[in-house]
């Protein structure tokens, strides 16, 4: 750690099931957050996954609840998300994509990757403070107009969906800062969710029908979505 960093907080300022966060001090005097792996955590959701995997089989195979839903494969699907959050490069990778996307949007922004120092159990990155988007009584006191920040945010999430079809899937208020002059920032990219043209078509659709109160089109897009 002293060869890289001048200063490292050995309390978290963030912590979650499979990692935490820690602030830290590059020698260059830059502050960055180094999320951290936790120790055979891999591990334990791979033990976990089987007992699922056991569960989901009986489930399917010997209740009546198995005509109806697909447990094993709702499982696998979880598995595949899973896996993908336990791969920090892979969230790197997500943080770069976002980047991209959002470089003509003004007002939203992505903490920089440290590349250098990021492998697939610890991320380095840019540190952004910022406040939380449900602190409402801090986002007073900084004077930010909640209406602009609420109105940005929204308009960020719907362009990933209905425009880009690469969406942050876990966009909790733990999760989304916003800076003193009203940007958003979104943080803990690891968990992204896909939509192909197809998909962004039809669900452009509903929210026509849902403007238009137009309930046959409404239904008929649900149907479509499967």
């Amino acid at each position: 750690l002293d060869k890289i960093f001048k200063e490292f907080e050995e309390i978290p300022i963030a912590a979650a099931s499979i990692s935490q966060v820690h602030l830290a001090r590059m020698n260059s005097g830059k502050l960055v957050a180094v999320k951290v792996k936790r120790p055979d955590v891999e591990k334990t959701i791979e033990l976990d996954i089987g007992i699922l995997k056991d569960i989901a089989d009986f489930i399917d195979n010997h209740t009546k609840y198995g005509k109806l839903y697909d447990s094993y494969g709702m499982v696998c699907e979880f598995e595949k998300v899973i896996k993908d959050e336990l791969d920090f490069i892979k969230e790197g990778e997500n943080a770069e994509t976002f980047k991209s996307n959002f470089r003509k949007d003004n007002g939203i922004k992505i903490p920089d990757i440290k590349w250098i120092y990021t492998t697939k159990n610890v991320l380095t990155m840019e540190y952004i403070e910022g406040i939380r988007i449900d602190d409402i009584s801090a986002l007073d006191l900084a004077g930010i107009d909640k209406k602009i920040a609420a109105k940005r945010l929204a308009t960020s999430i719907l362009n990933q969906i209905l425009r880009d079809g690469f969406f942050h899937a876990d966009p909790h208020p733990g999760n989304i800062r916003v800076l003193p002059d009203g940007t958003i920032v979104f943080l803990d990219l690891g968990m992204v969710g896909y939509l192909n043209e197809a998909l962004k078509e039809i669900i452009v659709k509903f929210f026509i029908g849902i403007a238009n109160k137009d309930s046959t089109l409404i239904v008929r897009s649900i149907i479509e979505l499967g």
